[in-house]
């Protein structure tokens, strides 16, 4: 007999938690706005996405992504967070471009 893991804490709040499942697995061109829906109001969409992501999940909407969506998500590095003053050793002038301000970052030509 196989041994099944216990279900993670953040499945038991789950909005989804009774829904049919076939909802969730639309199928290839398939509708799944009703399951997007259903995750928009999930308590817990971030645990359900997070999971599918570190589990390899291929199929099926999960926290409210489809797998290509994932897919993307995966691929894409996260952002930078914007400098909030100027990178110039000893300003503190607000930046305007790539970190620097006009003070001391002005075009010569």
């Amino acid at each position: 007999m196989i041994e099944l893991p216990e279900r993670g804490h953040w499945q038991k709040h789950a909005a989804c938690r009774g829904a049919d499942p076939d909802l969730f697995y639309p199928g290839r061109g398939g509708d799944s706005t009703t399951a997007k829906k259903i995750c928009d109001t999930c308590p817990v969409a971030a645990e359900c996405l997070q999971h599918a992501i570190e589990i390899g999940e291929r199929s099926g909407i999960w926290g409210g992504l489809s797998e290509r969506q994932r897919r993307r998500r995966r691929a894409t590095p996260p952002a930078q967070p914007r400098p909030t003053v100027c990178t110039y050793p000893d300003c503190t002038n607000l930046p305007y471009a790539a970190g620097r301000c006009r003070r001391h970052h002005r075009r010569t030509t």
